[in-house]
């Protein structure tokens, strides 16, 4: 049988996959900055009076590029915890609503949805 749970571990869980789903939205934004500075600086870099200036800016493009991937695969983790506790909202939710008592318990146990 497993451990009753309660309400406040329900809201626990709600307010960690808020808090994941914020840091995907965060992270997203971030990742679009870097790339949007990325597509910046190769734009410098094509009108560089000189091969080293368009060499540095490049290379900081690349730079920015792989910063923007890192912030993507921390959304992408941040939205999988907060799919883990979406799911872990759900199940505390149905356990809560089974360990209530029921309204068809109160009539004694005449009612045809009595759950037994």
């Amino acid at each position: 049988m497993p451990a009753p749970v309660t309400e406040v571990e329900l809201m626990l869980k709600r307010k960690n996959r808020l808090a994941e789903e914020r840091k995907a939205v965060d992270f997203r934004a971030i990742e679009q900055e870097k790339r949007d500075e990325a597509g910046r600086m190769r734009a410098a870099a094509a009108s560089a009076r000189s091969a080293q200036i368009a060499k540095m800016r490049e290379t900081d493009a690349r730079r920015l590029d792989a910063e923007a991937e890192r912030c993507a695969g921390e959304a992408a983790r941040a939205d999988e915890r907060a799919r883990r506790f979406a799911l872990d909202e759900e199940l505390i939710a149905v356990r809560l609503a089974h360990s209530a008592p029921s309204a068809a318990l109160a009539d004694g146990g005449d009612s045809e949805w009595t759950i037994v």
